[in-house]
């Protein structure tokens, strides 16, 4: 009798498993239409607005437990920073081969569950990698030092600010801004306002205060900058 009723006793107690399915899909996030209009089923953004598009991996979890954590980790079991848009719904954007663990717990309802999947995110039509940066470049070496600045920068943000950069070389080839504080305050203007942008920044108001830079120049300079953010 007391072997059935710790039977029992353990039954009731002990946490119900299977209780979590998670659903991947891959998809594009797409940035930089914050200030973009809808008219009727139409979206409209401005001629000079920098769209960003980003292949993504969204990781769902469905489970009837309160609680769900998620961790990422890379082939070597390094951290990996996540998007967690919803309560239930991570984006992952770094590329290769991923780990994800999902967690589902709820003590009210007796439920605990824990599921490891692997993910991978490619993108097909991205260019070959570029070369090498040079130790000894422009700008005493300004490429050099700004990849070392914007490696803690994530890649949706390089791109960001690599696409700013090359618009306004764009702008400054068909003579769109007539002067180099126009370039500049359109820079600013669209730069990135996250920490790790900063950073970037602040490297670039330290360098660039004490050169005289002639129009040429300061699309090369540009370019240096773009070279240092692939």
């Amino acid at each position: 009798m007391l072997t059935k009723t710790l039977a029992i006793f353990l039954l009731m107690t002990s946490p119900l498993w299977g209780q979590l399915t998670v659903d991947t899909r891959t998809a594009i996030q797409v940035s930089g239409l914050d200030d973009a209009e809808k008219i009727g089923e139409a979206i409209f953004v401005a001629s000079d607005t920098t769209v960003v598009k980003l292949p993504v991996m969204l990781v769902t979890a469905t489970t009837e437990a309160a609680n769900i954590t998620f961790e990422v980790s890379d082939k070597e079991r390094n951290p990996i920073s996540f998007n967690q848009i919803t309560e239930d719904t991570i984006v992952l954007s770094q590329k290769g081969k991923l780990w994800v663990r999902i967690v589902a717990i709820d003590f009210e309802k007796n439920l605990y569950s824990t599921k490891l999947i692997q993910v991978e995110i490619n993108s097909p039509d991205e260019p070959s990698p570029p070369d090498p940066i040079p130790p000894n470049g422009p700008f005493d070496s300004l490429a050099k030092r700004v990849a070392k600045v914007s490696s803690s920068m994530t890649e949706l943000e390089r791109k960001e600010i690599s696409l700013v950069l090359s618009s306004a070389v764009e702008k400054m080839n068909k003579y769109n801004f007539r002067t180099l504080e126009q370039v500049r305050d359109y820079v600013e203007k669209n730069w990135s306002d996250s920490e790790s942008s900063k950073k970037l920044k602040d490297l670039l108001i330290s360098d660039s205060k004490d050169r005289l830079l002639s129009w040429q120049q300061a699309k090369d300079y540009y370019l240096e900058i773009v070279k240092g953010l692939k």
